[in-house]
């Protein structure tokens, strides 16, 4: 199968969908993890290895249709921050690695009934 794509199940996703997969260090350890942000069951950090990918939760009750999330160290520690629209909650949350356990911020308080198809990081 040369030049050919082939696919595999890396991990299994317990929810009906999941619209953001964002790649990056976001715990400072050099290596690259995949945050998965799902519709109902939260988000949830693969680390890439054997097959398949460990998984652990970064926080289970977040939620949305979207589930907009982007990656980005804003901070500049080497560690990429997790910027996600919990439109369940109706809130833009910040969560950072920090001594060993995931530090949850609100940013933002979007109101009801809004829905956030999309969250992006320029350059700076």
């Amino acid at each position: 199968m040369d030049g050919a794509y082939r696919s595999e199940a890396v991990a299994v996703l317990d929810d009906r969908g999941c619209r953001f997969l964002n790649a990056g260090d976001v715990d400072g350890d050099g290596r690259i993890e995949v945050i998965a942000s799902t519709m109902k069951k939260g988000i949830r950090l693969l680390r890439p290895g054997e097959l398949p990918w460990p998984s652990e939760i970064v926080d289970a009750r977040s939620s949305g249709f979207e589930h907009a999330t982007v990656l980005h160290d804003f901070d500049g520690d080497g560690a990429a921050e997790i910027y996600v629209a919990d439109d369940d909650d109706e809130r833009i949350r910040r969560y950072r690695w920090r001594e060993n356990r995931w530090e949850k911020s609100d940013l933002y308080d979007t109101g009801p009934a809004k829905l956030t198809f999309s969250i992006a990081a320029g350059r700076h």
